[in-house]
């Protein structure tokens, strides 16, 4: 794997790493649950059971109980910290950042 020198990258370049930073670790958390959720399956099949009987049936987007978070969908650009689902009343910066004219696209978490 090829190093990385921090200390010789601008903070635009850092933010801009911590960002796909953030992204790749939700893919590969993803993959992960997805391929262990089909080893429990398979388990649970060789076994005789079904998942639905060993942990109860679960709703049509996978989960049981509460709804759940949501991911999030936007993403500041100057605080990649400050995320946004989309939902519910706007957070003051992307308001002030769309008053100033920008685009709400703009900050679509890819």
């Amino acid at each position: 794997m090829k190093e990385i020198q921090l200390d010789k990258m601008s903070v635009k370049e850092l933010e801009a790493l911590a960002i796909e930073l953030q992204d790749a670790i939700g893919a590969r958390k993803m993959a992960e649950k997805a391929e262990v959720k089909e080893k429990l399956a398979a388990l649970a099949e060789k076994s005789g059971f079904s998942v639905d009987e060993l942990f109860g049936k679960a709703r049509r987007n996978g989960t049981t109980g509460s709804k759940g978070k949501v991911a999030p969908k936007y993403r500041n650009p100057q605080n990649p910290s400050e995320t946004w689902t989309g939902r519910g009343r706007m957070p003051l910066w992307i308001k002030a950042l769309t008053d100033k004219g920008a685009k709400r696209e703009k900050f679509l978490i890819k």
